[in-house]
């Protein structure tokens, strides 16, 4: 019989989980001149904290700038958010059915892969959701991105989870 704690766990990290897909798909609603938008906002921000004499630069070069830094930033995003996902994801069904948290029991692989197919399973759904999305398209490319976004977190926190363990 699972824990209280644990029943407790799954909900924390089940309610979470909504949230970002809700977050997620709250952004991939915006039509696409909102998120271009959205990205050359984020874009002027990394530039002003990141890129050295960028305030010095001419109105020109700095927008200029900020479209360059446009495509490296979107996919980071998308990285990032499926990321964050699979992680929450990860812990909901790490918590699910088991009689104490771990993320590095022998079976605890079965709960990585889990959690990276429900997410490669939403970043699916969300491009499909864009396509009918003005100014939006749905990319499979991007179902690509979204995942290695979620392996290479998971993977991160796998790694982490085996160092911790051992000591």
């Amino acid at each position: 019989m699972t824990s209280l704690k644990n029943k407790i766990g799954f909900r924390v990290f089940a309610i979470l989980s909504l949230a970002m897909m809700c977050f997620i798909f709250y952004m991939s609603s915006q039509n696409g001149a909102e998120s271009e938008n959205s990205s050359h906002w984020m874009g002027r921000l990394v530039a002003e904290h990141v890129v050295p004499g960028y305030q010095d630069m001419s109105e020109k070069r700095q927008e200029k700038l900020v479209l360059e830094l446009d495509h490296p930033i979107r996919k980071g995003a998308h990285m990032t958010e499926y990321g964050v996902l699979a992680l929450l994801l990860l812990g909901a069904v790490a918590n699910y059915h088991k009689d104490r948290f771990a993320l590095v029991p022998k079976n605890a692989k079965v709960d990585y892969f889990v959690a990276f197919v429900l997410t490669a399973l939403y970043a699916a759904s969300d491009e499909f959701h864009q396509t009918f999305v003005s100014g939006r398209s749905g990319q499979s490319l991007d179902v690509l991105i979204d995942s290695f976004g979620a392996i290479i977190y998971l993977i991160i926190c796998y790694m982490i989870a085996s160092f911790v363990n051992k000591r």
